[in-house]
């Protein structure tokens, strides 16, 4: 495989010192071996093969205009056209400071070019340089998420399908900041974080917007619309739930498949009676059919008939 090299990239890196930068300067005493070799000091980024490429090229002051790379027992090998370099011991997978050997053979048709010894070619080298690289992971992971979401009252959003998150390190720790009331309609911010395993982090936004629920509140209005209609209490019902698109017709105790039996009626919510059904629309008062023979009324949830209790349609 080619890659194109560009030199611009060096410098938007800002990689390559002639002596130690002041963040090394904290490894001195851990590290005598390495200050004693007065090597150069150079910061490549985690994962990232363009980014020693710009440290070569500062190395050996040389435009790797196109290279192949390979991989070799204890580092990577760039051929060229007119020679190749050796990179050993860099692991652009792990962060921290290593010391690497970088050598540069040149008459590239006479080398050996699956030979992982460089001595083996007897060939002349050109240049060896010895420094100590240090691979950083500084890219923070990547958030992909709706500007905005929407849901209604008392439907629970799962945010993770709504969000994405990805990092070169391949490991991404995503979290929500929110004070979000499912139960009531408005306008939520959630704050995101992704988190990367060496620490690296964003954030973004995602706003959430509840909507009022009127499902029920249409039954109740679809109910209180007919007070005056001729009809029967199951006809009333029927003609109700029609507004919210269920289609069911049967006897009173039959409209009791359509939900659950609750203690806490809201508008809506059908009543159950021995023998009688109707539409409770809160404040305890019902639309009732049948009323007086075959009239559509409001009156109160209490009528002659036992009441079988309040069935919260499913929704």
């Amino acid at each position: 495989m080619k890659f194109t090299s560009k030199l611009g990239f060096a410098a938007a890196m800002a990689l390559g010192f002639n002596s130690f930068v002041p963040a090394f300067a904290a490894e001195q005493t851990a590290n005598p071996t390495i200050v004693n070799a007065g090597m150069s000091y150079y910061q490549a980024d985690y994962k990232d093969e363009q980014s020693l490429t710009s440290i070569i090229e500062k190395a050996f002051n040389k435009n790797l205009d196109e290279y192949e790379i390979k991989n070799t027992d204890n580092g990577i090998r760039y051929v060229m056209d007119d020679g190749l370099i050796d990179v050993q011991g860099i692991d652009l997978n792990k962060e921290g400071y290593q010391v690497v050997k970088m050598s540069m053979k040149s008459d590239l048709d006479k080398l050996k070019k699956n030979s992982n010894d460089l001595m083996s070619t007897n060939k002349e080298i050109v240049s060896i340089k010895n420094a100590v690289i240090e691979v950083r992971d500084e890219q923070a992971p990547t958030i992909t998420a709706q500007d905005q979401v929407k849901t209604t009252e008392n439907q629970v959003l799962d945010l993770n399908s709504f969000v994405s998150a990805q990092d070169n390190s391949g490991e991404v720790e995503v979290s929500f900041d929110h004070s979000i009331d499912f139960s009531k309609a408005g306008n939520y911010t959630v704050n995101i974080e992704a988190k990367d395993a060496n620490g690296n982090v964003s954030t973004d936004t995602m706003e959430v917007v509840v909507e009022k629920d009127d499902f029920y509140d249409r039954i109740a209005q679809a109910a209180i619309a007919q007070v005056g209609v001729s009809q029967d209490c199951t006809m009333l019902v029927t003609n109700a739930l029609k507004a919210v698109g269920i289609n069911f017709h049967g006897w009173p105790a039959e409209y009791a498949q359509l939900g659950s039996f609750t203690d806490n009626p809201v508008p809506g919510d059908i009543i159950i009676y021995s023998g009688h059904v109707a539409l409770y629309i809160g404040n305890g008062q019902a639309v009732h059919g049948g009323w007086l023979g075959n009239q559509t009324v409001i009156s109160t949830v209490e009528c002659t008939n036992p009441l079988v209790g309040f069935v919260h349609v499913a929704h």
